[in-house]
């Protein structure tokens, strides 16, 4: 039977793919695997579109290193910025209002422990990224996690479910379900 084994790209908005490249590259360490523009020898998808999307100009992919990757397309000049967070007075500088809820709250990157969580604390710091101090979420699940923004304003989090943290060994399995009034899909 087929099965989904991750994502294959989630696309995201910048004005400035510049600095976006900069961040998810250089800050990062992204790998950037496919690019398309405008006047490209190939336009692809560029060359394809209907008449009255013609405002983007830019389309880029990031590649994590399980192969799942994060697209960009930018607008430039256009207002691309993200409304806060919703869980916004987790994420570093002046605390901003939780905003409307909304399709895309934030994106949470995965790394395999507290020390890689340290690694890229560490990594965004030297950058001048401000960063938030390591967070950890216990209960029904053990996620530990730092936040900041990217350049275009998004709202991003690292985080590990750190797997070799002695918290999953004392877990039993109906510890993570802990809804006390799960939806009907999940009383079946």
């Amino acid at each position: 039977m087929a099965h989904i084994n991750g994502f294959n790209h989630v696309v995201l908005v910048t004005s400035d793919m510049d600095k976006t490249v900069r961040f998810y590259r250089d800050v990062l360490g992204l790998k950037v695997k496919a690019t398309q523009g405008a006047g490209s020898p190939t336009q692809g998808v560029l060359a394809q579109r209907p008449a009255g999307l013609n405002d983007f100009k830019r389309l880029y992919f990031f590649e994590l290193s399980n192969g799942d990757c994060l697209a960009f397309v930018e607008f430039p000049g256009k207002d691309t910025r993200p409304e806060p967070s919703y869980f916004s007075e987790i994420w570093p500088g002046d605390a901003k209002a939780a905003g409307p809820t909304r399709k895309l709250d934030h994106l949470a990157l995965n790394v395999d422990s507290r020390d890689d969580l340290v690694a890229y604390q560490e990594r965004l710091r030297a950058h001048d990224v401000p960063v938030s101090e390591i967070q950890e979420l216990t209960g029904a699940i053990c996620v530990k996690s730092i936040y900041c923004y990217d350049p275009n304003g998004i709202a991003l989090e690292i985080s590990t479910w750190d797997l070799a943290d002695p918290w999953w060994n004392e877990r039993t399995e109906e510890a993570f379900f802990a809804d006390l009034d799960p939806v009907p899909a999940l009383r079946d």
